[in-house]
């Protein structure tokens, strides 16, 4: 049989105050007699997905109707020749394109040829038998700084550089 819904408002209700209070989900889902801490985690996640989603709907439909009300403002102005109107018309509709997500996603093209070839000189670098620890651990800083994964410099342990005995 399902709860009824001022049951469940007031049990959501509880977990949120007992969340905000401090209390863990463990004791939150003993204290209500939930069946366990997921459950009590579950509650409070969906009160605060609600909270957090229901009012930026709404606000975006309040948006987009006062975009709309601008723009039959200022529409047939733009239509009979006014160029602040047209001026104010294309920010209407970027604004909507924005709200909205209208607009398609910008291609970046990044030229990545200087940066991998300064990791294969840092590689270079970190695998000679010549790097001291001091060098390898400064060298391994400038590679993060080119936020590179470091994971693939894991071939190489300190002591079995090529020419380590």
């Amino acid at each position: 049989m399902k709860e009824p819904r001022h049951d469940t408002r007031r049990r959501e209700a509880a977990v949120v105050q007992l969340r905000i209070a401090g209390n863990t989900y463990d004791q939150i889902a003993t204290q209500l007699g939930l069946s366990g801490k997921s459950s009590a985690h579950r509650i409070y996640r969906r009160v605060l997905d609600a909270t957090v989603a229901e009012p930026a709907a709404e606000l975006r439909q309040l948006e987009g109707a006062r975009l709309d009300a601008l723009q039959a403002q200022w529409w047939p102005r733009c239509v009979g020749g006014n160029v602040h109107a047209a001026r104010i018309m294309l920010k209407i509709m970027e604004r909507r394109a924005r709200l909205f997500g209208l607009d398609a996603p910008q291609r970046v093209n990044v030229n990545t040829n200087e940066l991998d070839a300064q990791i294969v000189d840092l590689m270079d670098q970190l695998t000679s038998a010549a790097v001291a620890d001091c060098e390898r651990a400064q060298l391994m800083v400038a590679l993060d700084e080119l936020d590179r994964p470091s994971t693939i410099l894991g071939q190489v342990e300190p002591g079995d550089e090529p020419g380590t005995p």
